[in-house]
């Protein structure tokens, strides 16, 4: 259990670097000029937390990826990527300049791209490509977190809740300038 806990901080780590982006790049500080709690989607925080529980519950000793798995998880972030950045947002929900932002394209390459390859190559095969009884606390576990990322992403599509221009702003820097 230890090594799960230790697992799931270290993916919670990817999607919330972001606030690191955001003021690095941004020169946006995370709870006044970058929301932590207000304005900020359900699915980004606490959803993402769920997320990274989900790809971190694999045991790594039962996951071996293939190359084949490799090239389908490299495969499916692209296609990840591509579908949120063109299908799933409209032209007028962001400026081009918050479009086009440190934060916004980190966003989606971490959660497309990198979480959508971690799918793949260890998600699938661990929840589908074993018993239920094998690993069952930690298939549990992540189920459950996938499950509350997934209420968050229901959430701010009900509530209108993304986009906003608190998340993504069309004014920004990065800190050198």
């Amino acid at each position: 259990m230890r090594q799960l806990i230790r697992r799931w901080l270290l993916a919670s780590l990817l999607p919330y670097a972001i606030y690191l982006v955001a003021f690095v790049f941004e020169s946006r500080v995370p709870g006044r000029d970058a929301p932590v709690l207000k304005d900020q989607s359900l699915a980004f925080l606490p959803g993402d937390f769920g997320l990274a529980l989900f790809v971190a519950a694999p045991d790594v000793l039962t996951v071996r990826p293939s190359r084949i798995r490799q090239v389908a998880g490299v495969l499916l972030g692209l296609i990840a990527f591509i579908v949120v950045r063109r299908v799933t947002y409209s032209p007028t929900d962001y400026s081009p300049r918050a479009w086009r932002s440190p934060s916004k394209i980190y966003h989606d390459v971490v959660i497309c791209g990198v979480f959508g390859y971690l799918v793949v190559v260890r998600c699938l095969p661990f929840y589908f490509g074993t018993p239920l009884s094998k690993n069952r606390l930690h298939k549990l576990i992540g189920a459950a977190g996938l499950a509350s990322w997934f209420a968050g992403v229901v959430w701010d599509e009900l509530h209108d809740v993304v986009p906003n221009d608190r998340q993504h702003p069309s004014d920004w820097k990065p800190i050198w300038m």
